[in-house]
């Protein structure tokens, strides 16, 4: 990729950035509520559901048990597709050599960890709408069902901070390549 389109993306995140670290309030998002525009959303929406179809099978062999192993499973299987498609993406790149790539990815890979931050705080309180009326909100039957549901604060808090360092790793990571390019073609 030339300097010119490294540059284009870099300032995309960067702006990107900006919207997700430093315009959100994080204490509102830390109490469950998810904020302003977020174009990655919309893709991760769709990994996570993809997780959940993908795990039905399995969780139909007990017939929708709700007590089962494989309901712990199938609960977590929406988040766990959404982190796994970045950082299958992220591997690839590594693995082809693409250190632009990488970061540019790993850049996903962190909205997608920020993106479920809220929907961990809310488990407690349950009040973010879901996709149906119906649904079972996955982190709220996670972490009582795990027992952890009094640590819901310290789960999101923790998974922000890894959400902040990843994309800030990824940013740092894709300004340093196009500082790079541009030193190159002087």
């Amino acid at each position: 990729m030339r300097t010119a389109g490294k540059l284009f993306i870099a300032v995309i995140l960067s702006v990107y950035y900006y919207f997700l670290v430093f315009s959100t309030n994080l204490s509102l998002l830390l109490i469950g509520s998810k904020q302003g525009f977020d174009p990655l959303y919309y893709i991760d929406i769709l990994m996570h559901e993809a997780g959940h179809l993908l795990a039905t099978p399995i969780y139909a062999m007990v017939n929708y048990d709700l007590s089962s192993a494989s309901a712990v499973f199938y609960m977590f299987a929406g988040t766990g597709m959404q982190w796994l498609m970045p950082l299958l993406f992220v591997l690839y790149f590594v693995f082809k050599k693409q250190p632009f790539s990488v970061f540019v990815t790993l850049f996903w890979l962190g909205q997608s960890f920020y993106d479920t931050v809220p929907y961990i705080a809310d488990s407690i309180r349950m009040v973010m709408p879901l996709l149906s009326k119906n649904a079972i909100h996955d982190w709220n039957f996670l972490l009582t069902t795990l027992g952890y549901l009094p640590q819901t604060y310290a789960i999101a808090q923790g998974l922000l901070i890894v959400a902040i360092a990843t994309l800030s790793v990824s940013l740092v990571g894709v300004w340093v390549f196009v500082v790079r390019s541009g030193i190159k073609k002087i």
